[in-house]
């Protein structure tokens, strides 16, 4: 029963097919504990007895001057504590938010961070953190819930914040991560990623012949041949193509240059202009052709020819060679990069210049990937942890300690800590 009464109580007991139901001031639920109040203080408890549990374990392979280095104590803590403090967190980031489950959650960083470092007890858990470079957790909890209703929001499941006024002792999470990212700019554009679909009737052909055996195509017995690559320099992201056609079809040759927003990166750029050169040449209503399609990337080849689509460029490339291969014979093959290859090169020289802006290419935009949305909400968690750290004993520590300390004290055996 959720209700924020301390005492309550029913007229009858409640029956379900005349068994009686018990009334519990929580309950668990997919392994979140829900309590009456909603305030997940009964949550977290658990989770900090878990996790320090955990812990000991952990204890017993290291001491003071002898054990297993900090930086794979670190890498234990990370990948084996924190994953069961983050379950569901989207769900209850707000529980975080109190000054009671702060310190319990600070309670389990700072037996971590002990360990880890093989530090005194006495040893200040703000100082730790910093020597260790590990934010802390109500900040990271709140990283990691935001990552999870982003994903939410690609899959489509995540829902608008509830209807109604708005309570004035609980929050809804949706309000909570909503807010969060919505002071990230990187979070408000479209990103690549979407819900997962089916690509099962697929009408072109895909090939990727071993690199040790590889021979060039006959390039005679096709009527159009295709050569595509992506780019990313100091300059920017591009990406570039060339359709060469056979004697009779000269009006189908081009080349082309594309120039890509920053955030993109190569697996993207080689997909679109695989799907590129399709929309070109179902744009000219080309049919009755046989068709290559170069590209020197395998993982570009293998995503479009995979039976699942996770992207919103795969999507469009794969349609377009789906509607180019109904009315023509199109193989899209793999083509070893930088090996001499003219077409391959052109290609490349393409790409290179709508990186680096050159001859003013077509400025075209694609959906960023989540990663640099993750990225976004790394800078942000580093950010709010100076900021709170800045206010906090000892300012000296704050002020001349230097990332890459972390690095070295993390590789060092314990007896020279």
């Amino acid at each position: 029963m959720f209700t924020n009464r301390r005492s309550w109580s029913f007229d009858r007991p409640l029956k379900v097919d005349g068994a009686e139901i018990s009334v519990l001031n929580s309950t668990k639920f997919l392994g979140l504990t829900l309590d009456s109040k909603l305030n997940w203080n009964e949550h977290i408890d658990n989770l900090c007895k878990k996790t320090k549990c955990i812990l000991m374990q952990c204890r017993r392979a290291v001491g003071p001057t002898w054990g297993f280095k900090p930086a794979l104590m670190r890498w234990v803590y990370n990948a084996m504590v924190k994953p069961v403090l983050s379950y569901g967190s989207t769900i209850w980031i707000n529980g975080t938010k109190t000054k009671r489950n702060q310190t319990l959650l600070n309670g389990v960083q700072r037996l971590a961070n002990v360990i880890i470092m093989g530090a005194l007890p006495t040893t200040p858990g703000t100082a730790l953190d910093v020597i260790t470079g590990t934010p802390p957790l109500d900040l990271w909890l709140s990283e990691e819930a935001a990552k999870g209703a982003l994903r939410l929001r690609d899959l489509g499941h995540w829902l608008p914040p509830p209807a109604g006024r708005p309570s004035t002792r609980l929050t809804s999470h949706i309000s909570t991560n909503d807010r969060l990212l919505r002071d990230i700019p990187e979070c408000n554009i479209i990103r690549e990623e979407r819900t997962p679909a089916l690509s099962i009737d697929q009408t072109f052909q895909v090939e990727i012949p071993a690199k040790e055996t590889y021979q060039e195509a006959d390039y005679e017995q096709y009527e159009i041949t295709c050569f595509t690559d992506g780019s990313k320099t100091t300059e920017g992201v591009g990406s570039g193509l060339t359709i060469r056609a056979s004697p009779g079809n000269e009006n189908l040759n081009l080349e082309e240059s594309y120039h890509h927003n920053d955030q993109c990166t190569v697996f993207q750029e080689e997909v679109y202009a695989v799907g590129k050169a399709a929309t070109m040449l179902n744009d000219k209503t080309v049919v009755g052709k046989k068709i290559l399609i170069n590209c020197d990337s395998q993982s570009a080849i293998r995503a479009i020819n995979s039976t699942v689509i996770k992207t919103h460029t795969l999507e469009q490339t794969t349609r377009e060679l789906n509607d180019l291969g109904r009315a023509n014979n199109v193989l899209l093959c793999w083509i070893p990069a930088h090996k001499g290859h003219e077409g391959n090169e052109t290609a490349d020289r393409l790409a290179k210049n709508g990186a680096n802006n050159c001859d003013e290419p077509e400025l075209v935009k694609l959906p960023i990937p989540r990663g640099v949305c993750y990225m976004a909400l790394r800078r942000k968690t580093l950010s709010d942890w100076c900021r709170t750290y800045a206010v906090c004993p000892p300012k000296v520590l704050y002020t001349m300690w230097r990332d890459r300390f972390s690095r070295g004290l993390l590789k060092m055996g314990k007896g020279d800590l």
